[in-house]
């Protein structure tokens, strides 16, 4: 389930908080930092094995209407395509997948051009509906 007030590209309509809010994001951000101490603590943390060696990436996308105008829908596609890997960016008009991390022995240069294009023929298949594409 997506949360609009915990995801990345929420409409923020105040701009100016007060201490409350503060203390709010000073304890949200203490709470990530333990997380992340915490994780730095596990034994084998960043250790490195042959096996352990992978490529992954990220892609940033764009969407736009038929004469190529950014056209805001990214809450649309992105409830439509149900894919954990798709997540919002900054504005309504960028989507991004995450997409999955291959071993060095899994080919990952081909397997990653694979993935990319299966995903944005998928995406681009529900962008059309919208009269969009996903670039």
């Amino acid at each position: 389930m997506i949360h609009e007030e915990m995801i990345m590209g929420t409409e923020i309509d105040v701009n100016s908080f007060d201490e409350n809010s503060y203390r709010q994001f000073a304890d949200r951000l203490q709470q990530n930092l333990d997380t992340l101490e915490l994780l730095l603590q596990q034994k084998g943390f960043g250790a490195v094995t042959p096996d352990s060696l992978r490529m992954g990436a990220e892609l940033e996308m764009y969407i736009v209407d038929q004469e190529g105008q950014p056209l805001g829908i990214n809450l649309d596609l992105l409830h439509e395509a149900q894919d954990s890997q798709l997540t919002l960016e900054l504005n309504r008009y960028n989507l991004e997948y995450n997409l999955t991390p291959y071993s060095l022995q899994q080919k990952p240069f081909e397997s990653t051009e694979q993935e990319i294009s299966a995903k944005l023929k998928q995406i681009n298949q529900i962008a059309q509906s919208h009269q969009a594409k996903v670039i």
